[in-house]
């Protein structure tokens, strides 16, 4: 079947006869578009799937070269939403980018307050964030936002350019949800949510596309997009750089334990806390939290080391 009816297209037609089959005055043609609306964006959710490794690489070699910081990407499946309903959703103050496509066609990149505060505090010098505040930013704030915004621009083109046939540029930054005026509440639009790990920072970004950008993209989105291969950071050596050099927390895990409540409220200094791992056991070294490594402790130069045997 080639379409398939949500359940608000049906309760649409349910409405329609709320007071009965019977209509007075003889019968009446209703317009009901069964086809419009959100359709379109099923059609193009799953092209714009596709391109979803692309976009991790293009999105952590960006960030991670602008706030000087090792980020790892995750890029979700797109989903179809109201507009309204995603609007309400948004804090005060918020970090929403409008782009624009060369067809004119409006983007919305929502960017998480703590990642936008994160740029703030790292650009000004400091290397902890601790919340957000209620206030609206200061204009050398808003300029950080705005540059911000502009190097994930930059990443959206990388992984998108050539599947859209067409490059996106930032217009302005809103931090107030009630000035977004570019998409209509009842519209539908494509959302596409964005993990990110920026260091110890867990956050995230989304993408929202309406139906009216679309619809003069659908032929370059109609297009085979099978040819498209992950983006090579080498092409660039100064890009390379800067990626290679940015630090990544490394941890060796000794062992494991499980205790009850009752047994940790009464530990003490000189306890001895026995682990399920045994002496001569290979240990799990970590890269940002993945285990990639094994290895063997040992001292090197006065301090505790490893000596990694085998991959994982």
């Amino acid at each position: 079947m080639e379409h398939i009816l949500t359940p608000m297209e049906v309760e649409a037609i349910v409405n329609l006869y709320k007071g009965g089959f019977g209509i007075e005055g003889g019968p009446i043609a209703v317009d009901c578009d069964l086809v419009g609306g959100d359709h379109l964006l099923r059609r193009v959710s799953p092209v714009l799937d596709i391109v979803r490794p692309n976009l991790s690489v293009s999105l952590a070699k960006n960030l991670t070269f602008h706030l000087g910081i090792h980020t790892t990407v995750d890029v979700f499946p797109t989903d179809i939403v109201p507009f309204a309903a995603l609007a309400a959703g948004l804090p005060r103050p918020s970090c929403v980018g409008i782009l624009e496509l060369g067809t004119g066609g409006k983007v919305l990149l929502d960017v998480s307050p703590d990642l936008f505060y994160l740029a703030i505090d790292r650009t000004l010098g400091g290397q902890s964030f601790d919340g957000n505040p209620r206030r609206g930013p200061t204009i050398i704030e808003q300029s950080i936002g705005m540059r911000l915004i502009d190097r994930m621009v930059r990443g959206l083109n990388g992984a998108w350019e050539k599947i859209l046939n067409d490059t996106l540029k930032i217009t302005r930054v809103e931090y107030w949800p009630e000035k977004i005026d570019v998409i209509e509440p009842e519209d539908f639009v494509l959302r596409q949510e964005i993990e990110l790990k920026i260091g110890e920072l867990k956050s995230s970004i989304a993408v929202i596309l309406p139906a009216t950008t679309l619809e003069p993209l659908r032929k370059a989105l109609d297009k085979t997009v099978s040819s498209f291969t992950p983006l090579n950071v080498r092409e660039n050596p100064e890009l390379a750089r800067r990626l290679y050099g940015a630090t990544v927390d490394v941890t060796v895990e000794l062992g494991k334990a499980h205790m009850n409540l009752g047994v940790i409220r009464n530990l003490k200094p000189g306890d001895i806390i026995r682990l399920d791992s045994s002496t001569g056991d290979a240990l799990p070294v970590k890269i940002s939290g993945k285990t990639k490594f094994f290895g063997h402790p040992l001292v090197a130069r006065g301090n505790m080391a490893v000596e990694l045997t085998e991959n994982n």
